[in-house]
């Protein structure tokens, strides 16, 4: 869910990533923007569902935490390894096609 998701959502800010492009970002800053932007949201993310658990049930955080890192662990994992191939897709073709794109 963490790749794919990420991932669509990296395809979908190719025009931004094209005016990037254009304006001389370097094809890997352009890739290290698009990652570290969706890894940020992926830890905020993480950051609010463990408080809403934590304010709903102390309880349940405190038997349940072993398994909560573990998930968002493998979320996390998921979610820079599709924003990682998504931002490669999009930067891997030039910046005009991606500009031509119709929605």
């Amino acid at each position: 869910i963490g790749a794919f998701g990420q991932g669509l959502m990296i395809i979908q800010l190719s025009r931004e990533a094209a005016f990037m492009r254009i304006l001389g970002v370097t094809k890997k800053r352009v890739r290290c923007i698009l990652v570290f932007e969706q890894v940020v949201l992926c830890f905020a993310g993480l950051f609010i569902v463990t408080e809403g658990l934590l304010l709903y049930n102390l309880e349940l955080m405190i038997r349940s935490t072993s398994t909560l890192v573990v998930c968002g662990l493998l979320y996390l994992t998921g979610s820079l390894c599709g924003a990682t191939g998504a931002s490669v897709l999009v930067t891997r073709r030039k910046a005009l096609e991606l500009l031509q794109v119709k929605e």
